[in-house]
C-alpha cells in the first residue's frame, strides 16, 4: 500500500458554544464525546492502484468472511447477501452495484438497520467508486458508527458518522458528482 500525498480532513461538531472559525485545528480533546459527529475527508494517493489498495486493506481489516458458516439473505425487495457470526460479532453484508455494505453487531443480525438502509439507497444514488466502495457500521450498546469508503482516481475519500446510519448516506450522496 502506498503512501498518500496529500490529505483534508473536515470534523463535524455539535456545539452550543462559539468557536474562533479563523483558528484552523480545535482540540477535539476540549469537546464532550457526544459533541463529535464525526469527520469527512480525502487522501491523495500516487496512483489508482494505491488508493485501490488502501481500502482494500480496510476491507480485509474489517473481517467479514463469506463462507460455507454464512446464512444466505433473500428478503423480496430488501435484500440479497449473508448474514455471519464469527469473531464475537454478527454481521449482515450486501452489494449495492459496485458498493460492499456490512452492518456489524455484538448482540444480534441488525436486519431492520439494514433495510433502513437499502430502502434510502432504493431512492438514492451513492457516488460511483472507480472500483469498489466499502460501507461499514458498528452497532454496539451505546454508539453506532459509520465508515464510509470509496475511490475516485488516486484519491479516497471517506465518511465516519456516530450516529443514524442513513444520516452518514446523505452525506455520502450529497458528494457525488451530478
Amino acid at each position: 500500500m502506498g503512501k498518500f500525498n496529500d490529505s483534508y480532513n473536515v470534523d463535524l461538531i455539535i456545539s452550543d458554544k462559539p468557536y474562533d472559525l479563523k483558528n484552523t485545528k480545535i482540540d477535539l480533546n476540549t469537546i464532550s464525546t457526544n459533541d463529535i459527529l464525526g469527520d469527512f475527508g480525502g487522501l491523495l494517493f500516487g496512483s489508482d492502484v494505491d488508493a485501490e489498495n488502501y481500502v482494500n486493506a480496510i476491507r480485509q481489516n474489517n473481517g467479514f468472511i463469506v463462507d460455507e458458516n454464512s446464512q444466505r439473505l433473500n428478503y423480496k425487495d430488501f435484500i440479497w447477501g449473508q448474514i455471519y457470526y464469527g469473531r464475537g460479532k454478527y454481521s449482515v453484508q450486501w452489494r449495492e452495484g459496485r458498493w460492499t455494505v456490512e452492518v456489524n453487531s455484538t448482540d444480534k443480525p441488525q436486519i431492520d438497520l439494514a433495510k433502513q438502509m437499502v430502502k434510502y439507497l432504493q431512492n438514492y444514488n451513492l457516488p460511483v467508486p472507480l472500483n469498489k466502495g466499502l460501507i461499514v457500521v458498528n452497532v454496539s450498546k451505546n454508539k453506532t458508527a459509520t465508515n464510509i469508503y470509496w475511490t475516485k482516481e488516486s484519491s479516497v475519500y471517506y465518511i465516519n458518522y456516530n450516529f443514524k446510519p442513513v444520516d452518514a448516506l446523505q452525506m455520502a450522496v450529497s458528494m457525488k458528482e451530478n
